[in-house]
């Protein structure tokens, strides 16, 4: 398996950020979780050892912007 590159990876920063802001949580283009079923879920795999620590850009979670 590739792993991505350093370019790549702030490449794809620098894209989301001009979709997204500065803070994309606060993005009204950001696409939302639409239970907090599914957001326990998601979060559970995302807190996850084996994902957690790959997580190279945001990871922010806020509950109440569902």
């Amino acid at each position: 398996m590739f792993g991505a590159s350093h370019f790549q990876v702030d490449a794809l920063k620098t894209e989301l950020e001009s979709f997204f802001g500065k803070n994309p949580i606060e993005s009204n283009d950001l696409s939302r979780i639409v239970s907090s079923n599914h957001f326990a879920r998601l979060i559970k795999m995302l807190d996850d050892d084996k994902v957690s620590g790959k997580i190279v850009y945001g990871g922010e979670k806020d509950e109440s912007k569902l």
